[in-house]
């Protein structure tokens, strides 16, 4: 199969499409997103790339016929992901920035101590606590 008759059968849910479309050039990608990405963001490369094959599932069938060079347009699309992704890390650390100061205020010398001992828990413990006492889960 070319990489146009993959596009379009991974869009209609044809698995064995959609393994051999990633196969082909998820790792060229995944190389392009890398160095797309900041140093600090470089592990979401595969989220980035992941997301890019989340999208091609939301456009319409007259869209992914028109495309005419599938590699190039995935790399695009790889582009402008990354791109986005880097102006929300962005947005995300700049809201971090200005926040951690009223937070701080915010919080009482028991919050603060409460907080301290939560961020010492394992993973598993903590997501317990989460799924427990947020989430509203029972221990059943």
């Amino acid at each position: 199969m070319d990489d146009h008759e993959l596009l379009l059968g991974y869009r209609r849910g044809d698995a064995r499409a959609a393994e051999t479309l990633w196969a082909r050039h998820a790792p060229r990608l995944l190389a392009y997103a890398r160095a797309r990405l900041t140093p600090a963001t470089r592990d979401h490369a595969e989220d980035v790339v992941q997301q890019v094959f989340l999208n091609i599932l939301r456009r319409g069938r007259g869209e992914l016929r028109a495309v005419r060079d599938v590699p190039a347009w995935l790399v695009r699309l790889t582009r402008n992901q990354a791109i986005n992704h880097g102006r929300g890390e962005r947005r995300h650390a700049e809201r971090a920035r200005k926040a951690a100061p009223r937070e701080a205020e915010s919080i009482n010398a028991p919050d603060a101590q409460l907080l301290d001992a939560v961020g010492r828990l394992s993973d598993e413990q903590r997501e317990v606590g989460l799924l427990r006492h947020v989430a509203g889960l029972t221990f059943d």
